[in-house]
């Protein structure tokens, strides 16, 4: 229906997600050819790269990025950004998680951007192997 709404021009519809990037990999494992190990150099001193993205269906993308963890303040960054960026008349519906710093109570109060006409909708769907079969 949003996206249906979307096709009549009767808002914009983002999708919000953020991941973190860093040359260490927190991941033990990787995929080598076989009989051969796997080798990485180690960079245990490397600085993570948080990006906090706004994507639309037509391929517009609006991004923050951070070296610092993820907060509620750093999710209220990147939604000012957003907002700065945006076309005031235009109506948006952003998709967003259900993580605790989304539903905080200074998001929460943040969330109407004084004259921004923007709508927040939390999504409850949870991805599992077997949705994706």
């Amino acid at each position: 229906m949003l996206q249906e709404r979307e096709d009549l021009g009767e808002h914009e519809l983002y999708y919000f997600d953020e991941s973190g990037f860093s040359q260490s990999s927190p991941v033990p494992y990787a995929w080598s050819p076989i009989g051969q190990p796997f080798e990485m150099t180690a960079y245990s001193h490397s600085r993570r790269l948080n990006v906090l993205g706004f994507l639309s269906r037509a391929g517009k993308l609006v991004y923050h990025t951070s070296t610092e963890p993820v907060t509620t303040e750093t999710v209220i960054e990147a939604f000012d950004q957003f907002v700065a960026q945006k076309d005031p008349d235009t109506f948006a519906i952003v998709v967003l998680d259900n993580a605790s710093m989304h539903r905080s109570k200074a998001f929460r109060r943040k969330r109407l951007w004084s004259g921004c006409r923007i709508v927040c909708i939390w999504s409850t769907y949870r991805l599992t192997r077997r949705s994706l079969t």
